[in-house]
């Protein structure tokens, strides 16, 4: 029984409550993914959760531009890690990624070419 409850513990947190990656386990696994694509972190600017949630605020449809990562994200809780170019005369060559709150599964990526 005590081996049952420690089990549940670990895959729940506490007693019926899902865990949730931190927000250093989602930079992690967003910049593991930026890497992948061969992108150089060093050479961009990331930010959690602000810069999308700011979007959102003044364009409540913006998720209609991307209807595949709507579909994604419907119903889903998320962290939104937002890379872009630290040069200011670069356009592009930025990156949404969200990632699962409770999996830390990277849902989508929208990509800013």
């Amino acid at each position: 029984m005590l081996i049952t409850a420690m089990v549940l513990t670990n895959c729940l947190g506490t007693f019926g409550e899902a865990a949730t990656i931190t927000e250093q386990r989602a930079i992690e696994i967003a910049d593991s993914e930026v890497k992948r694509l061969g992108k150089d972190l060093s050479k961009l600017e990331r930010d959690v959760d602000k810069t999308w949630e700011r979007y959102l605020k003044r364009n409540p449809q913006l998720l209609k531009n991307y209807p595949d990562a709507a579909t994604k994200l419907k119903g889903r809780s998320y962290r939104s890690i937002t890379y872009g170019p630290t040069d200011p005369l670069v356009r592009g060559g930025g990156y949404t990624m969200f990632v699962d709150k409770e999996t830390g599964e990277i849902l989508t990526i929208i990509r800013y070419e």
